[in-house]
């Protein structure tokens, strides 16, 4: 790394820095001529040239870099060195004020992988922003706000010069230095140092893979140079030359990988644990008269799409029912959410670790995009449920997307609408086969009470609106599903069994 930020420092010295931001472990950083990629936690660490986006239009700042972008925009790069540790990079910022006041921000990346961190420091090598924080229960607490930087401890050895640190070669390199000399090392870079960015050398290792290094290695055979321009090269599938070294498709990945498998199955563990019902009870719950309970089972109607039934809920001492009920609908919710999500990983981490224990690529190639039409519809249908009365075909979304389609795809502008008001539940549409024949009042009754069944509405009794679907349009910043409409008439209905309105 060393060699590389000689080389961009050469490269890039006084050009401005037209944006930075910050993503997935990666710094970058937006010049005239180049984008570098600062790459302190993902893999492959170190400083590395985005030549796929050379002079792209700097992104606005936004998300946790957003103080540091807005700082450091406009700003000649002054320097770009590794004083202190491999994989520690110090890129110094300078630009002159009107009042000729020349000010400094300083970036330093701490390539370390998990533990590794992006921190912007002002001219008096404080803190003012991180990628990350330590907590104060930590035991070196370097990186808090406004604390002066401090590296942390490095085994590293210093040259001769006393102004430059220089790392020992790579681990899976050590072996052919016996003992390792650093006369031997320092001669190298020097003499390396002097065309930085010409090309490195490609030497073949004992497991038959290849390696490039900005300096030979005694010991082991060279078989000729690669360009710097392609080593240095970032691209989001690692280059083959970096795969065998730095794709992590070893045993410590696979043990890695083994033990996030097994974090995810504990918190699918967590969240199958609470009870499904906490919603139904939740709603349960409001079809009740607000009060302090006094601890214990309260019974509230439970109300199905095969009849009334009752449900026994438990209500801790001193609690109001509606607030008992908020705090269950919240915790179904996210344990809904939770399930998901952490099966959705699960799944995607045991195909990595398949793919991690068989040497494949673990980047499966994306299905074209299907344009949304008789295939969508198929996949739409099993969420609509088809019924006739009175002769009439009536039409029953089962969930938000099916709504949708069936409101604004499968109707047509004359069928009649209906839904509950004021609470979520399924679109219901009563086909008209012609637009002016009109719908028995028992049809429209008997659409109302189906509406109100497959509600998340608890009461006996509700309003449910109906209307032509002419009168409906999506609301423009809502969920599928959600319409807006002026035009309508209201029916109240009771539940099958209770009565007619």
């Amino acid at each position: 790394m060393y060699a590389a930020a000689a080389c961009f420092r050469q490269r890039l010295a006084g050009e401005i820095l037209q944006g930075l931001s910050v993503e997935n472990g990666r710094g970058l950083l937006f010049f005239p001529s180049a984008t570098l990629v600062l790459a302190f936690q993902k893999a492959p660490h170190g400083l590395w040239q985005m030549t796929a986006r050379p002079g792209t239009r700097s992104p606005a700042p936004s998300g946790q870099a957003a103080f540091a972008a807005q700082h450091l925009r406009g700003f000649h790069l002054d320097s770009l060195n590794v004083p202190w540790a491999d994989r520690i990079l110090r890129l110094d910022f300078r630009r002159q004020a009107v009042d000729r006041k020349m000010h400094q921000w300083t970036l330093i990346a701490e390539c370390f992988g998990g533990h590794g961190a992006l921190l912007l420091l002002d001219g008096q090598e404080q803190i003012r922003w991180s990628s990350r924080w330590d907590g104060l229960e930590s035991r070196q607490m370097r990186i808090l706000p406004g604390a002066t930087y401090h590296p942390p401890d490095s085994p590293a050895q210093m040259n001769s010069s006393g102004d430059t640190w220089l790392q020992f070669p790579a681990p899976d390199l050590q072996q052919f230095f016996f003992p390792p000399d650093p006369c031997i090392l320092e001669g190298l870079m020097r003499e390396r140092l002097q065309d930085p960015c010409a090309p490195w050398y490609r030497h073949a290792r004992t497991d038959r893979r290849m390696i490039c290094y900005p300096i030979p290695i005694p010991g082991l055979p060279g078989q000729g140079v690669c360009p710097v321009e392609e080593f240095l090269q970032w691209e989001e599938n690692i280059p083959p030359l970096l795969s065998a070294a730095s794709s992590g498709a070893g045993p410590e990945a696979i043990r890695r990988m083994e033990r996030r498998i097994e974090r995810l199955r504990a918190d699918l563990r967590r969240w199958e644990s609470v009870p499904e019902t906490c919603i139904s009870d939740a709603h349960a719950l409001f079809s009740l008269p607000d009060r302090r309970h006094d601890g214990g089972l309260v019974k509230a109607a439970d109300y199905r799409i095969d009849g009334i039934g009752e449900r026994s809920i438990s209500v801790p001492s001193g609690n109001f029912l509606h607030a008992h009920a908020q705090e269950l609908l919240k915790k179904g919710r996210r344990a809904e959410r939770g399930r998901k999500k952490a099966a959705e990983q699960l799944q995607q981490a045991e195909t990595a670790l398949q793919h991690l224990r068989s040497g494949t690529p673990a980047n499966p190639v994306k299905p074209d995009r299907v344009r949304q039409g008789a295939g969508q519809g198929r996949k739409m249908g099993s969420g609509i449920e088809h019924r006739e009365i009175g002769g009439f075909e009536v039409l029953l979304g089962r969930n938000a997307k099916a709504n949708d389609w069936l409101t604004f795809r499968t109707a047509s502008p004359q069928d009649l609408w209906f839904h509950v008001q004021d609470h979520q539940g399924s679109h219901v549409i009563v086909r008209r086969p012609s637009g002016s024949a009109p719908v028995p009042d028992s049809v429209l009754l008997a659409a109302a009470q189906l509406a109100l069944q497959h509600s998340t509405c608890q009461s006996l009794a509700a309003e449910v609106d109906w209307t032509e679907v002419r009168h409906l349009s999506r609301h423009p910043q809502g969920r599928p599903g959600q319409v807006l409409y002026r035009r309508f008439q209201t029916l109240r209905v009771r539940r099958p069994g209770s009565g007619h309105s």
